[in-house]
């Protein structure tokens, strides 16, 4: 864990390696250290469809619904033909009990 947050640490400002290392943490299960490098390599421009997919999972999974909502709206700026984030936003929508908006 320690090597993972020196990782982050050493990515310093360079969004594309925060978000590769934030999808793998993501995938590795390490929600808390995948949360802090996605959320700092979500904000890159143009958005990277991979790191706000894997972002909006992570907030999903921590119940951080307005967050994750607003991710997923992100995500459909960045990728509008794509359902995958229609469906993260109504799940955020839904768990935050906005049954209309979902």
């Amino acid at each position: 864990m320690r090597q993972l947050r020196k990782a982050i640490t050493a990515a310093g400002d360079d969004l594309t390696l925060l978000g590769e290392l934030g999808v793998a943490l993501h995938h590795r299960g390490d929600s808390e250290a995948a949360l802090e490098a996605l959320g700092r390599a979500a904000t890159a421009e143009p958005p990277d469809a991979a790191v706000l997919a894997a972002w909006v999972d992570e907030l999903l999974a921590a119940e951080r619904l307005t967050e994750a909502a607003q991710a997923a709206r992100r995500w459909i700026e960045s990728e509008p033909a794509n359902a995958a984030p229609y469906l993260a936003l109504g799940e955020a929508q839904l768990a935050s009990g906005d049954v209309a908006a979902a």
